[in-house]
């Protein structure tokens, strides 16, 4: 029932004034036994009066048949493993604009593709855009594995100068990645260890390494080629969502197709 001017004891007399009775919230069952605690309960608060020989017991869940169909799968998604949740928050970020797939990491992208089409469709809402959607995720995963390929040639041609030339290669790079004590998480640290390790991050990894800076980056090799590599890269990255946005603004179409053209 709801909450209306009325205080406690007159609530309870109004039910029977031979039989005491306990008011308590219908929520979690809390006694209501003073003026002053009901003068402060919210308006339309569910309350639930109690006869001596009754107890307060939980409101009722809907059973799932009861259950929106849409609203019962999205809490079974929620409340998941941990695998299936990984790929919530950026399906959620690709239904709101799909020009922020070049936004994601690597492991977000492979988690939107891995998604079932069914869990996908109830973010997307639109069986044609969820399937594009994965499409655009693995070409921009294939698209990323060709720029690390091209630019690990391309170190290993340096490389292979320096030695010719009589430089010699500092072989102690990579073990520092090893040292503890980073302020950054393992699994960052890890992988900007890797060659060419901008091209997987996240936005917020390449956002958070730039504001690192140098002092930040004790740990890794090259710390002043990481550095600026995740910064060409942000920017780029950004500058494509924003070039999108613009075309959006300006009437352009952009279905499935022009999606993966994105993630190019």
């Amino acid at each position: 029932m709801g909450v209306v001017s009325i205080g406690c004891k007159k609530l309870q007399l109004t039910v029977t004034e031979k039989k005491q009775v306990q008011v308590v919230l219908a929520e979690d069952g809390t006694l209501v036994d003073d003026e002053e605690y009901f003068s402060f309960l919210e308006p339309n608060t569910a309350l639930v009066l109690l006869l001596p020989n009754q107890t307060w017991q939980p409101p009722l869940q809907p059973s799932h048949s009861q259950r929106d169909p849409k609203t019962a799968e999205m809490t079974e998604v929620d409340t998941g493993a941990v695998g299936e949740a990984e790929w919530l928050g950026p399906a959620r970020r690709l239904a709101e604009n799909p020009a922020n797939i070049v936004l994601l990491s690597d492991n977000q992208l492979q988690a939107v593709l891995e998604t079932k089409l069914s869990d996908l469709k109830c973010v997307i809402n639109d069986n044609k855009q969820a399937e594009a959607l994965q499409d655009g995720c693995q070409q921009l995963l294939d698209d990323r594995d060709r720029r690390r390929e091209t630019l690990q040639l391309l170190q290993l041609m340096r490389d292979s100068k320096q030695q010719d030339e009589g430089t010699p290669k500092n072989e102690d790079e990579m073990d520092s990645c090893l040292v503890p004590g980073s302020i950054m998480g393992t699994s960052l640290e890890a992988r900007l260890c890797m060659p060419q390790p901008h091209i997987g991050l996240s936005t917020e990894e390449l956002q958070h390494v730039v504001k690192l800076g140098l002092a930040g980056l004790t740990n890794i090799p090259q710390q002043e080629n990481v550095v600026n590599m995740c910064q060409e890269e942000l920017e780029t990255r950004l500058a494509l969502v924003d070039t999108f946005g613009r075309s959006r603004s300006c009437g352009l179409k952009h279905d499935g197709g022009s999606m993966q053209d994105i993630a190019l």
